[in-house]
Formats: C-alpha cells, structure tokens, sequence
C-alpha cells in the first residue's frame, strides 16, 4: 500500500537520491501542483482496494473501463446471435484441489446434465426475448442470460510511453 510519501517518492524519482526527507508542507505543496496540473502517474504508486459486491455485467463494465482497453459486443445494444457454450464432456472436481479438476463424471449423468443445461439456455434466451417483446430495456433483459453465453471482444494494450 501507499500514501503521500509514495506519491512524493515518485515525482521526486528525477533526483536519483533515496534520502529524501520528507517536509509536510513542501510534500503537500507538490501533491497539490501534481493535482492541479495532472500529472497523475506518481498518484499511480499508490495502490488502493476496492471490495466490491456487484452483478457480473456490472462488474464487466468496471474493468473494461478501468483496466485495459476492450471493446465487448453489448447486450445492451444488440439482440442478435447469441452463442452459448456447452462442453464436450463434465469433469468432476478435484478431491484435493479447489482449483482443478480430476476425471470426467460418469457418461449417464452427464447426459443428463448436457439436457438440463440445454433446457436452461432455452429458457433462459425465451424470458430474454419476452422481456425484450413486453418493452423490458436490454441492459435490464440481459441479466437472464446465462453465464455461459459467448462474447465477442476486440482488445489492445495501450502504448506507454516510456520515460528515459
């Protein structure tokens, strides 16, 4: 985590000298001309946390916004061709390991699930589209929407200029 001095630390980095002491009023001074004038990649040495109770479309929007540059085809604007995925086969999860899987469930129930799962995608697009026919705006009809529909995103990192 940081505070003011990581912010000064940073804008002060120029002076290649690590004993730097720190004056309040000089320190806020600067913070306040760094502000002012925005220069804001020494505010970048501070970290902050967030926790954050959110829906998922929400959430999407949030870091698409505030972490790299994508562009995501929206349900909010745009009804058409809708994807889902549906796996090949169910893993079963991992005894030992939160994070994993280990083997497939067996071939009868996971018959079983692939219809139930595909029932759900066909309810779920069906209330979509009567949300959508009973004048429901899309970014509120979108919430329906299974998790495991696809999306389609165009992405590039940004270009920082290096500063040498």
């Amino acid at each position: 985590m940081g505070d003011d001095k990581s912010i000064v630390e940073a804008a002060r980095v120029s002076f290649n000298n690590d004993k730097i002491e720190y004056e309040k009023n000089r320190d806020e001074k600067l913070i306040s001309y760094l502000l002012k004038n925005k220069h804001s990649s020494p505010f970048e040495h501070v970290v902050f946390k967030f926790h954050v109770n959110a829906p998922l479309f929400v959430a999407r929007q949030w870091m698409r916004h505030r972490t790299f540059s994508y562009n995501e085809i929206s349900r909010r604007y745009t009804s058409e061709n809708l994807e889902f995925y549906i796996p090949k086969y169910y893993r079963k999860q991992s005894a030992d390991n939160k994070q994993a899987s280990d083997g497939k469930v067996e071939e009868n129930w996971s018959t079983v699930l692939d219809e139930e799962v595909r029932i759900h995608i066909e309810k779920s697009v069906s209330l979509y589209e009567e949300m959508i026919n009973k004048g429901v705006a899309r970014e509120q009809s979108r919430i329906v929407l299974p998790q495991t529909m696809y999306t389609h995103t165009h992405t590039h990192t940004p270009c920082v200029p290096c500063n040498t």
